[in-house]
């Protein structure tokens, strides 16, 4: 049998965050019949979404109220399942309403944070247009309160990156976000810098930074 030749990488995939109700039956099987249970219903509310979305968002608000009532632990990857579901069909602003929800969840009950499955999460998001400069920075300062001030700087440098190389600008704040992380950190400011930018000059997107993004550093 002839050899086959070595095999040729012909692109990328970007890594998602495992969604719902497969994060619940990975993590939590004992309690994933609740997951289970409300599957059909989100299949029958994804096909009334197309045509009337406001319905179909009073029927996934009430499977939220049911989850959190039991498995509140489950409510972030579940919001964020709608959030993909409206995101699908173009509906920007019900898709970041659930985006919201879910952070909101976290913060209600007090759930642990898997910080790269965030991270991932945030990434899918921002580049299906769902996600505000607004949610971004509740990202950054609750990096901030989360973890150790080095590893809230790195995780900060790797979002940005990962932005930058799929195409989007950096957010016009970004320069005194870096900042005050570095400083956190105990950092010194220019290396730090120059590390970030040499991350972010070579994206697709840098031409389109904010002018406040480069008057920010500039001052500096």
């Amino acid at each position: 049998m002839a050899r086959l030749a070595a095999g040729v990488e012909v692109g990328q995939v970007r890594q998602e965050a495992l969604g719902f109700p497969a994060w619940a039956l990975v993590h939590d099987p004992a309690n994933g019949h609740h997951a289970l249970a409300v599957v059909t219903e989100i299949e029958r509310l994804t096909r009334l979404s197309t045509s009337k979305p406001g319905s179909a968002r009073e029927g996934f608000d009430e499977l939220a109220t049911r989850l959190g009532g039991t498995v509140p632990h489950f409510l972030p990857t579940y919001c964020e399942q709608v959030g993909r579901i409206f995101l699908e069909q173009g509906n920007r602003t019900h898709a970041a309403s659930y985006f919201g929800k879910a952070r909101d969840a976290e913060r209600t009950f007090g759930l642990e944070i898997d910080e790269e499955r965030l991270r991932a999460v945030f990434l899918e998001f921002a580049l299906g247009g769902a996600l505000t400069v607004k949610a971004l920075r509740q990202y950054v300062r609750g990096l901030g309160t989360r973890l150790d001030p080095l590893t809230a700087w790195q995780q900060f440098r790797r979002l940005c990156a990962e932005r930058s190389a799929a195409g989007m600008a950096p957010y016009a704040e970004c320069a005194g976000d870096a900042r005050a992380l570095i400083r956190a950190a105990g950092l010194d400011q220019r290396e730090q810098t120059r590390v970030l930018l040499g991350e972010l000059l070579f994206s697709p997107a840098i031409g389109r930074a904010p002018a406040t993004v480069w008057t920010s550093w500039r001052a500096r």
